[in-house]
């Protein structure tokens, strides 16, 4: 499993190291690096390492994003917000539904459900983009309190791989498991600071 996400993870390794590599680079220069990236093709399956790195990058935009949901959630179970996702609203196209798309509305009413400013919500968005990544969760009520970033996503129909970065205030032990075709794989990689990696092949 992981020689083949090597192969297709290759080029997007290579576009973050040439353009990113000082932990002083400005979020406007970081989201036009990640814009390139989707521009060359990345959505290929990344390999742990690379998933690791994105952290490793820019340690402080996770830690920024941490703050931000950590705030938000309030008193709610869950809280998520990306780039696609407000609360249990989703983007269907220029609108946002939170019923598969058989309601349509505005971005400012997904806002006001969870009760974000529009530029709130901006300062999300630069930081997802900043360190490539899609939506950051918060769900302080289950099993103490945890936050998952979610950097990578590919094939998940009929089988594919996901990759987070989170953060718990236990985090759980280093861990590599994988099935004897190779098709099933799990890795737990510690990062530091209750930071870790948990990617999944199926």
């Amino acid at each position: 499993m992981l020689a083949r996400l090597k192969k297709g993870g290759a080029l997007c390794s290579r576009l973050i190291r040439g353009v990113m590599c000082d932990n002083t680079a400005r979020l406007k220069v970081a989201a036009m690096a990640s814009a390139f990236m989707v521009l060359a093709g990345c959505g290929q399956p990344l390999t742990p390492d690379e998933v690791a790195f994105k952290y490793y990058r820019t340690p402080w935009v996770f830690e920024e994003l941490k703050r931000m949901i950590d705030e938000d959630v309030g008193t709610r179970e869950c809280l998520e917000v990306g780039l696609d996702v407000i609360g249990k609203y989703r983007k269907q196209g220029n609108s946002w539904s939170r019923d598969s798309g058989r309601t349509k509305e505005s971005i400012a009413e997904a806002l006001a459900a969870v009760a974000l400013n529009s530029e709130r919500y901006d300062t999300y968005r630069k930081l997802l983009y900043s360190s490539q990544t899609e939506r950051v969760l918060s769900c302080p009520s289950q099993g103490g309190r945890q936050v998952s970033v979610l950097t990578h996503r590919s094939g998940l129909v009929s089988g594919g791989c996901m990759s987070d970065i989170r953060w718990r205030s236990s985090p759980p032990a280093a861990l590599v498991q994988s099935d004897s075709d190779g098709y099933r794989y799990r890795e737990i990689r510690i990062l530091g600071k209750g930071w870790f990696v948990e990617f999944t092949c199926t």
